[in-house]
């Protein structure tokens, strides 16, 4: 399977609940859930594999802690329903500059119109009176899905990203929310690693096939393991080509010489 798209009038509640628990995500501009195992990449088509956060495992870090503690000493922190508003879009306009991977401009581009198919909420950072970063997440009965961080180039070093992150999690803790969904993750793509950051041994891993949610340390290992046997049939693969065509290059200068 490559990619299937489900269109629904919403995608709140028990229904988004179900879909991100068979592995399926919300797709931004179209306003649709879609479920894939591989992407690709400038051009390059790679495994992917969906990730979740069993809340109730979670431990933070005294360090994630920390970092917690100081962004909120620092400054506000707010909920609301999402809109897309011209603070909303002025922040993102300056996130874009150096997150070079976006394709998109600006907020309605990626959202259009559409800001009823799913329950999404903002977090919003101010500095005072000024927006310094905001995280969207779409909201189920007993889960969260991640949609996406965007924050100020100035404030930089104060990690607001991670702290985005954690911040879902809390909400998460103190709502009772079961799980967790960033997205997913890629093999060998390490920009999407920052979601694996919080607790590892609270990750579950989808497995497509099996239709099941196997722990993240135990998907690891097995395809560690089974990528470290495609890598040796691949290296055997590629020392049975090398021997041949040195063999036939032996074969040309010799009837060469012959001649």
């Amino acid at each position: 399977m490559d990619e299937d798209v489900a269109f629904l009038d919403t995608f709140k509640d028990d229904v988004l609940d179900d879909f991100l628990s068979r592995g399926w995500y919300r797709s931004l501009s179209v306003g649709c859930m879609f479920t894939e195992d591989n992407v690709t990449i400038n051009g390059v088509t790679y495994p992917a594999y969906w990730i979740r956060y069993d809340v109730a495992s979670m431990v933070l870090s005294s360090s994630q802690r920390r970092l917690m503690n100081r962004v909120r000493k620092k400054y506000s922190i707010d909920y609301e329903p999402f809109r897309i508003d011209h603070e909303l879009e002025q922040l993102f306009v300056q996130y874009k500059k150096v997150a070079t991977f976006l394709n998109e401009n600006s907020l309605k581009y990626i959202f259009g119109s559409d800001t009823h198919t799913f329950n999404t909420e903002v977090i919003k950072i101010r500095d005072k009176n000024e927006l310094i970063a905001a995280g969207l997440f779409d909201k189920g009965n007993n889960s969260i899905s991640g949609v996406m961080n965007f924050y100020d180039p100035d404030y930089r070093k104060y990690s607001l990203g991670k702290y985005l992150v954690l911040e879902k999690v809390s909400y998460c803790l103190k709502a009772g929310i079961e799980y967790y969904y960033p997205g997913n993750i890629v093999p060998g793509i390490h920009k999407l690693d920052y979601k694996l950051f919080i607790n590892k041994n609270a990750i579950e891993v989808y497995d497509i096939t099996a239709g099941t949610w196997i722990p993240y340390l135990e998907w690891k290992a097995h395809y560690l393991s089974s990528q470290k046997y495609i890598d040796k049939g691949n290296a055997k693969r590629f020392n049975i080509f090398r021997r041949y065509f040195q063999l036939c290059f032996e074969s040309i200068m010799f009837k060469g010489r012959n001649n």
